[in-house]
């Protein structure tokens, strides 16, 4: 979250219209190995469930943060685990009713 503040700040301080920016890690990862980063993480003893894969839904993607580097300088200090853990850390500092 915060770099994606960082992101947006430095963004709109630039003053420059760039079109679409994407503010990533660049770190390809599946669906599937999101859901199973997420389960270690929280000791879920949850089931993946498989489903088929919709018309024109594309297999791999993989998105770009080089607009926002080169348009202000941006680019992401924290690493999809390293955000991952803290967000899961915080979200547990929340109280379940407010969930």
């Amino acid at each position: 979250v915060n770099d994606l503040v960082d992101g947006i700040v430095k963004l709109f301080e630039s003053r420059l219209f760039v079109g679409a920016v994407n503010l990533t890690t660049e770190e390809e990862i599946s669906a599937l190995d999101m859901a199973q980063r997420i389960k270690t993480l929280t000791g879920s003893n949850s089931k993946i469930v498989y489903i088929p894969q919709r018309p024109g839904q594309t297999s791999r993607e993989s998105i770009s943060a080089a607009k926002a580097k080169k348009a202000f300088g941006w680019s992401a200090e924290t690493a999809f685990q390293s955000g991952l853990e803290k967000t899961y850390k915080w979200l547990k500092k929340i109280p379940r009713k407010d969930l």
